[in-house]
């Protein structure tokens, strides 16, 4: 259920009211969006223009090495996650993966419930998160 509601906040730019959720999931779920939004490992309650807004969160980061092992971050190319990797065209192609669904990109995102967000959702996720994937000032 949770992976279902981080989906749908991701889809919605990372954000959404909490009346708009809960008219969302009014009759697929057994339990109530306000539970499960009290995971505070996964969501966060804002006050914004005086409604109450949820946004997604997560601990899940974007290795910055790319070649350790035994790690607990994704590995895959920061600018395939943007949206599109320059290097793909070039002769020697990208040295980093584009691959989402490696055996363990794959294992770290259903650790944290993100198994079934696409890269854009998983994009949204990831720099509302993740300093590193954000432009220098």
């Amino acid at each position: 259920m949770e992976s279902t509601i981080i989906k749908r906040i991701c889809a919605n730019n990372g954000s959404m009211n909490i009346s708009e959720l809960e008219n969302n999931f009014y009759y697929d779920m057994n339990v109530s969006v306000q539970d499960v939004i009290l995971n505070h490992d996964m969501f966060c309650l804002v006050d914004f223009n005086g409604e109450q807004r949820v946004v997604a969160k997560t601990d899940v980061r974007l290795c910055r090495s790319q070649d350790c092992h035994g790690c607990r971050n994704l590995h895959f190319c920061k600018r395939f996650l943007l949206g599109e990797c320059p290097f793909v065209q070039r002769r020697r192609g990208c040295r980093f993966s584009h691959d989402l669904t490696s055996v363990g990109n794959r294992k770290i995102l259903n650790e944290h419930g993100l198994e079934e967000l696409n890269r854009a959702e998983l994009c949204t996720l990831l720099l509302q998160n993740d300093n590193f994937l954000l432009p220098p000032l």
